[in-house]
């Protein structure tokens, strides 16, 4: 490498010169198979033109410039990406794994306490239920409510005893 690189040439006369010429198209028919590989092999060539005298001016101007020209004729990159897809099994250790970290506990006894929850749960509903069906109805269903007698019944109870005075007296040959 240089220290203080040069520019050694203008345009027109990188151009007219054969000798460069012919070493860019040298490069352009190696450089086909490397690039197409991504590998870049490269040589810094250090050189002087006889045609610009030293002691120019068009030298001295150019003397911190470096023009580099990269010519791809395929830009085309191809991008590979991975995204990762969980199974059910890498979720349960995953989660498992977080879990036996920072709860302390293990993904099988997690299991027992929803499992202990759901049971708690369906004994409450079902005694919810039960209490629902054994509980008096609402007060404007008890008008339509059918009131059931058995007349044996109603005979050995207060209330029949009052219900058999009233026919009685209604009708006291029944007996």
């Amino acid at each position: 490498m240089l220290e203080k690189p040069k520019r050694m040439c203008k345009r027109s006369v990188c151009r007219k010169d054969a000798n460069l010429n012919n070493i860019l198209n040298e490069c352009r028919r190696n450089c086909k198979v490397n690039c197409r590989k991504l590998i870049f092999h490269y040589e810094i060539v250090d050189r002087s033109l006889a045609s610009i005298p030293i002691g120019s001016p068009d030298l001295q101007v150019l003397s911190d410039q470096i023009k580099i020209n990269i010519v791809i004729k395929n830009p085309e990159v191809i991008v590979m990406s991975h995204k990762p897809l969980y199974n059910a099994m890498d979720i349960f250790s995953y989660v498992g794994g977080l879990m036996g970290c920072w709860l302390g506990i293990s993904v099988w006894t997690c299991t027992g306490i929803a499992e202990t929850t759901f049971w708690t749960f369906l004994n409450f509903l079902k005694q919810y239920v039960m209490k629902s069906r054994h509980s008096p109805s609402a007060g404007n269903q008890s008008f339509f409510r059918r009131q059931h007698h058995n007349t044996l019944l109603s005979k050995y109870s207060i209330k029949g005893i009052r219900v058999a005075k009233k026919l009685l007296k209604q009708n006291p040959g029944i007996i």
